[in-house]
């Protein structure tokens, strides 16, 4: 159950065998170096230009001999056009990257992405003071570092249940939070409420446009599970399972039940099929659905909602009481490609995003006077000339939110314990092959309802590799 607008994995081995579609030259002075950080964004916006030069402006406060060029790609063609830009044997010094778009665990014996455990020390200090604070292992793939999580030093990612404040009046959210609270997973207490809300506003003819279905798949079955890197939210264990057993998460009740709802939705009209214009719309788009689907974290009071660009208006109700550590390193990260000529020069970029929040406020949200306001302690977007998706950039620190804290419902939140490292087991070719298959033929396909038969696949043989490893942590 993937973002719409991410390709199968198989796509993504042309992802890193090349650059981009900007060939960075140093400028009039020889001495300058340019490096090209590749983001996703909702839409092209004409002050993109003019934000890419206050940062660079900041940025020669520290290093005045090294430029920045942010590429923007909309977020619906990201993967398919990093494929072609960087297979062309272009630059690209920093790329966005979370785990739909570039399968983790595929990747090191293939030099597609470097490691950077020395680097990161020599070049990245501060960087790399943060993600001491975790567990190292959680960001480490066969006990070496490839990629550098975004997202702050926190207890965990949490799903929300996004809807319109002027409509929460329609949906029982009382009701939603007990059955949240109760600890379960998706079950079919806590999904009739929802339908009982989309009912309600096609009584009342406010059903607009329906439910993203793209954004709320990416929640249920997850309820109460961890997925494991790259297996494409097909084998999990439960959160509150200290034994972390593996489960072949096709096959679980929560599963099957959110399956079954699913198809019930579009039945009904509440999913709608012109997937391909609904989902290419801007932020400043007409289209407003009635129920979304996001992930954030809570931090000093504060919520944060990662790779989401609508949070005026919306009401966010927490849809666990467990909060999902795993995702945190894998929702959102950078990696440097192998075929980057100034990978110390882009660390020592990154190294300033978490020296300085200032740098993350304006990439997110644009010149402070000029896009955005502070209100409260929390930034008013009011200019529809520049818009970029939260947590994409490294943050720490008096980063900004724009979600308002009376427009969040928590949860009664709870921590478990964890698995240690990214939970891969064994590097060879033949499990990575039997998982590679595995997930291509099994994968829940977008906008597929149809309870999926594994019976005869590799399941059972994957199970108990990761079994296997468990058991030795």
């Amino acid at each position: 159950m993937r973002f719409i607008y991410y390709p199968l994995v198989a796509a993504l081995l042309l992802f890193f065998s090349g650059c981009s579609p900007y060939n960075a030259e140093t400028s009039d002075a020889a001495a300058v170096k340019t490096i090209v950080w590749y983001l996703p964004s909702n839409d092209s916006y004409k002050d993109a230009g003019k934000v890419n030069d206050a940062l660079n402006d900041k940025i020669h406060s520290y290093y005045p001999d090294i430029n920045v060029k942010l590429n923007f790609i909309n977020i619906h063609e990201y993967a398919q056009k990093m494929s072609v830009y960087l297979s062309a044997g272009e630059q690209a010094d920093i790329v966005w990257v979370n785990d739909s778009t570039l399968s983790y665990i595929n990747y090191p014996q293939d030099s597609i992405y470097k490691f950077i455990d020395a680097p990161i020390t020599s070049y990245a200090p501060n960087l790399n003071s943060r993600l001491n604070e975790d567990d190292d292992s959680l960001y480490k793939i066969y006990d070496k570092k490839y990629f550098i999580p975004v997202t702050e030093h926190c207890g965990g990612l949490i799903p929300f249940i996004k809807i319109p404040a002027e409509l929460s009046q329609y949906m029982d959210i009382s009701k939603l939070t007990d059955a949240v609270n109760r600890g379960e997973c998706a079950d079919e207490t806590l999904l009739s409420v929802i339908t009982n809300y989309l009912d309600t506003l096609k009584e009342n003819k406010l059903l607009s446009d329906g439910v993203d279905f793209a954004s709320v798949s990416r929640l249920f079955p997850m309820i109460g599970y961890e997925t494991f890197v790259s297996t494409n939210d097909t084998i999990g264990y439960r959160i509150d399972d200290s034994s972390f057993r593996a489960v072949d998460i096709l096959n679980t009740e929560s599963f099957r039940t959110a399956q079954k709802v699913y198809g019930m939705w579009y039945q009904n009209g509440y999913i709608r099929d012109d997937i391909s214009i609904t989902y290419k719309q801007g932020a400043d788009s007409t289209y407003r659905h009635v129920l979304s689907g996001a992930w954030g974290y809570e931090k000093n009071n504060r919520y944060f909602i990662t790779m989401d660009g609508y949070e005026d208006g919306y009401i966010y109700i927490a849809a666990d009481n467990k909060y999902h550590t795993k995702k945190l390193f894998s929702d959102s990260a950078v990696i440097i490609p192998t075929s980057s000529k100034m990978s110390d020069t882009a660390l020592k970029i990154l190294d300033l995003f978490y020296m300085h929040p200032e740098l993350y406020n304006l990439i997110t949200f644009g010149i402070e006077g000029v896009h955005y306001n502070i209100e409260n302690g929390r930034a008013n977007v009011y200019q529809n000339n520049y818009r970029c998706f939260a947590n994409i950039v490294p943050g720490s620190g008096e980063i900004l939110s724009a979600l308002p804290a009376d427009m969040v419902i928590p949860a009664d939140m709870h921590t478990y314990p964890y698995t240690a490292g990214m939970f891969i087991p064994s590097a060879s070719k033949e499990f990575r092959k039997k998982l590679f298959d595995y997930v291509n033929v099994y994968g829940v396909k977008n906008y597929s309802f149809t309870p999926i038969d594994n019976s005869g696949s590799e399941i059972a043989s994957l199970l108990n590799i990761y079994n296997q490893k468990a058991s030795m942590e």
